[in-house]
């Protein structure tokens, strides 16, 4: 009970074929690399559409900490502000009692 394990064209288009020993046309093959390069494109259009939406989150992700560190940067700047004034606050007092 030797049976022979049948191919789908794709993968019996993967072979060599200088000989003909498993009675495949040449349009079998010829369908098979086209069922090939097919995959190929889908996976290439999977990859661009997977790149693309990594860099659209990316930008996104890079906005946001933008705004992140604009806002951070107005809050130290106003503490900064605050302390100043409060040290102006303090010579004040100090001198008035040094008086």
């Amino acid at each position: 009970m030797d049976q022979k394990v049948k191919k789908s064209w794709r993968e019996a288009s993967r072979g060599n074929w200088q000989s003909d020993k498993e009675n495949i046309s040449h349009d079998h093959i010829n369908s098979g690399s086209f069922m090939r390069m097919a995959d190929s494109l889908e996976t290439i259009a999977k990859d661009r559409t997977n790149l693309e939406r990594d860099v659209q989150y990316w930008k996104d992700s890079s906005k946001r900490k933008a705004e992140e560190v604009t806002l951070l940067t107005n809050k130290v700047r106003g503490y900064k502000g605050r302390i100043t004034s409060l040290l102006g606050e303090i010579a004040k007092i100090k001198k008035g009692n040094n008086s």
